[in-house]
């Protein structure tokens, strides 16, 4: 039986297989500066020698390594079979060709990621891949004109051991989204010059924050209004005052519900790397299409 790769946040070393030294060079950069551990080989010849003389997570496998998907799949299965730390594999993807997809999933890739994304982008969701990410506290940007309830937002998600940033001019919040990169913005729905469902649709318009998470806390009762905010975009709605405890599980479940879809996303197994067994989210899918499904015999 093959033992399921397992993760290793502590060490999360890539090795790139790619004839490709300005790639090497952009994502060995984004993925150092993250902390994260990389190398390069040129190709499986010298990738059979490396990994005789190294343990690594991942091994990132360049489909330009392949002439075609079906030496992409032979390259993936010798790989995996020479591969005695048992390091997960992933591909980067040069072609918008589903047969090469197809050939990596069928040979047991992890990832499939386009390397269309770009070396920070592609950094980051293979810092998630790994769990690297989570050594770092959540970044959650606080936007209130008033000074007061933005302060005790920031303070309260402080205490929890998030990284905040305020922001009272909403005419600047892009600005700060861009500048800031928060996993989570915590927004108040009537401010002057331009409120919170206006600055959520421009948020959203952006590719990069398309599904950054929103969450509205404010004084607003109506439940038009709010379903109104829900429906352009925001994940979430807290009714000022809110209780601290309430708040920090709030943003703790929106964040957590963000991180798995991103690694839904990513094609992340669904089978916990450690135990070898189905993930939660992977128990809950099932269940769910169970209770959707009538039992035999029955109309």
């Amino acid at each position: 039986m093959n033992q399921a790769p397992v993760f290793r946040p502590h060490l999360a070393a890539f090795l790139l297989v790619s004839k490709d030294t300005a790639l090497a060079g952009a994502l060995g950069n984004a993925l150092t500066s993250r902390g994260l551990q990389f190398e390069r080989v040129a190709g499986p010849t010298s990738l059979e020698k490396r990994l005789a003389t190294g343990r690594f997570n991942f091994l990132l496998i360049d489909t330009r390594s392949a002439a075609t998907p079906e030496a992409l799949g032979a390259l993936i299965g010798d790989i995996s079979a020479r591969n005695s730390s048992k390091a997960a594999v992933a591909c980067l993807a040069h072609t918008p060709d589903i047969r090469y997809r197809l050939a990596a999933m069928r040979a047991g890739t992890q990832a499939y990621l386009a390397a269309s994304m770009g070396p920070e982008e592609l950094a980051s969701r293979l810092g998630i891949l790994t769990g690297a990410r989570k050594k770092a506290p959540s970044r959650i940007l606080v936007v209130d004109d008033q000074p007061v309830a933005g302060l005790f937002a920031a303070r309260v998600l402080t205490g929890a051991g998030m990284v905040t940033e305020r922001v009272e001019d909403p005419l600047r919040v892009l600005e700060a989204v861009e500048r800031f990169l928060p996993d989570l913005v915590l927004m108040d729905l009537h401010m002057p010059g331009a409120n919170g469902i206006e600055l959520t649709g421009i948020i959203r318009e952006q590719s990069l924050f398309a599904d950054l998470p929103i969450v509205f806390l404010s004084c607003e009762l109506d439940a038009h209004r709010q379903l109104e905010a829900l429906r352009i975009g925001a994940d979430d709605f807290l009714a000022k005052p809110v209780a601290p405890e309430q708040l920090i599980s709030c943003v703790r479940r929106r964040l957590r519900l963000a991180e798995d879809r991103a690694r839904r996303r990513l094609g992340v197994a669904a089978t916990d790397p450690l135990t070898g067994l189905a993930t939660r989210e992977r128990l809950l899918e099932r269940l769910d299409r169970l209770i959707g499904q009538p039992r035999a015999g029955q109309n």
